[in-house]
């Protein structure tokens, strides 16, 4: 059962019996996020006078009846030198080493808290090239802050058992590596320090990290009891994200959906309700979110159409959610692991996309070949893609897993060449061509790429008549 009631909370809110604390995400060696105002917070004795001394800045207020403080510090410039954090009440509490730069929210389910040294517990598969990885993952100014599980019937006030941890090849380990190889090609390109929080829990769904709200109860609300608690909707951002806002941040990127992926076209409306949550808890606006689309995998059936339809549904979500984007990944999956092991790829085009879109700097094409129309030609069908300057296969053979159907007819295969930046199609018994679909089973793999490299994901649309 959903409680609604947001005030309560668990007990990091009561009065403080030793004078000023603040929640677990402050600590030595954070980041806080640069060009935009850093919330600061926190209990202490009720009426306590509450200092927050930062980077030439100081700021003051008292503490609440109830114990709570709060300032906010003026807009801070990226710093990489450390500094201290000092905030002073009838005690003193001092945080070392802190820089200034970006910080972005990492979430989801498995494939987001994949670490470089594999599932579960670092006792089974790597990721690729994970030694080479480990060689070079010395960035002290790269700064992890990983999230512990924690499922909650209510909203907690503060996440406990973990702290800022500077990138080495050690530490590296255990932090999830698309986070990781996001990050670091952030720090590479934009020269500046990057934090990143890990929120996340392998297997979980999209509800259990959705906030509470009244205009989404009905998306929240499950039909069959769970048997997981982490399944419970609200139940993650309850235990892992509320204690962690207002942290001032600069984005998020989501990787999950395997577990939702039976709920097709429900899964947008899902995505927007849990955006819009995130962003109004967080009170900054509509902050940048950039999911993953899921990569290839066999599941129950490799003929089954239940992934394509949930891929096909996230590269929807820019539609409906404003300041988001999605990667394609169906070339750096493994059909036969739900964990494929190149990470690389998948954190780079995250980072590709975030680096032009958020911070203006195009560093490498990122953008993927949409189908925009389908005309029929006869017998054929030409599907006009954009994005797709120097359209081709990357294995230089004919285009795959297309297929055409007339009107309420079956699905055929399809033979497929690429003129320019269309696709012409066509289908041994399919005359009236009605409809295409392009990469539509778990297990389809197709070689689509645009001149860059860059994967086709999956589509399905009506044949029309003209553009």
């Amino acid at each position: 059962m959903i409680k609604m009631n947001l005030a309560v909370a668990a007990t990091f809110f009561a009065l403080s019996l030793y004078g000023v604390e603040l929640p677990g995400v402050f600590g030595d060696n954070m980041v806080l996020q640069r060009s935009q105002r850093v919330p600061v917070w926190g209990k202490a004795k009720s009426g306590e006078k509450i200092t927050v001394e930062f980077a030439g800045q100081s700021v003051s207020t008292e503490a609440g009846e109830d114990g709570k403080w709060r300032v906010d510090l003026e807009s801070l410039e990226a710093e990489a030198k450390g500094r201290d954090f000092r905030v002073k009440g009838d005690n003193v509490v001092v945080f070392t080493n802190v820089v200034v730069g970006e910080v972005w929210f990492c979430s989801g389910q498995s494939n987001m808290e994949y670490p470089m040294c594999g599932l579960p517990h670092c006792k089974t598969r790597r990721i690729k090239n994970w030694e080479k990885e480990k060689l070079v993952a010395n960035y002290p100014l790269l700064r992890h802050f990983k999230v512990p599980r924690n499922a909650s019937s209510v909203p907690l006030d503060d996440v406990k058992g973990a702290k800022w941890v500077a990138t080495t090849p050690e530490s590296i380990l255990q932090q999830s590596a698309v986070a990781y190889i996001f990050g670091e090609t952030l720090l590479k390109e934009l020269d500046v320090p990057v934090g990143l929080i890990n929120c996340s829990w392998g297997g979980t769904r999209i509800e259990a990290w959705t906030p509470a709200h009244k205009d989404d109860l009905w998306l929240l609300k499950n039909l069959k009891a769970r048997k997981r608690r982490q399944d419970v909707p609200t139940v993650l951002w309850n235990g892992m994200v509320s204690g962690l806002v207002p942290y001032a941040i600069k984005g998020s990127i989501w990787y999950q959906g395997c577990a939702n992926r039976a709920d097709g076209a429900a899964y947008l409306d899902k995505t927007v309700a849990l955006v819009r949550g995130w962003r109004r808890e967080w009170g900054q606006g509509d902050f940048p979110y950039f999911l993953v689309q899921l990569a290839p995998f066999r599941y129950d059936n490799p003929k089954g159409e239940i992934l394509p339809i949930i891929q096909e549904t996230q590269a929807r979500v820019p539609e409906k959610v404003p300041n988001s984007g999605y990667t394609v990944i169906n070339d750096a999956g493994n059909i036969n692991d739900i964990h494929p092991d190149d990470k690389r790829t998948v954190g780079m085009r995250l980072a590709d996309q975030v680096l032009d879109r958020v911070y203006g700097k195009f560093t490498r094409p990122w953008k993927t070949p949409v189908a925009v129309s389908a005309r029929a030609d006869g017998a054929f069908v030409r599907v006009k893609f954009e994005n797709a300057d120097g359209l081709k296969t990357r294995d230089a053979l004919q285009p795959t897993d297309f297929e055409l159907s007339a009107a309420n007819g079956q699905w055929k295969s399809a033979s497929a060449k690429i003129e320019g930046d269309e696709v012409v199609l066509t289908a041994e018994g399919v005359a009236e061509p009605a409809n295409v679909r392009f990469a539509p089973y778990n297990a389809s793999t197709p070689n689509l790429v645009n001149g860059a490299g860059l994967p086709a994901g999956p589509f399905r649309m009506k044949v029309n008549l003209q553009y």
